[in-house]
């Protein structure tokens, strides 16, 4: 299993996100869902390299 590392933006914005606890609840029901295989998206190569131009901010 890949785990994120204990810095960095991806964990900051995990580490916020659990002080909710109502997001608490929802990052621990996708992160079951997940290892369920549950709740998953196929993407294509073509979508996810739109996703990721996308999330670059070079898209538009």
């Amino acid at each position: 299993m890949t785990q994120l590392p204990a810095q960095g933006p991806q964990w900051d914005e995990t580490a916020h996100l659990m002080r909710s606890p109502a997001n608490h609840q929802r990052l621990l029901d996708a992160m079951d869902d997940v290892r369920q295989g549950r709740n998953l998206v196929a993407l294509t190569e073509e979508q996810w390299a739109e996703m990721k131009k996308r999330s670059d901010g070079s898209a538009g």
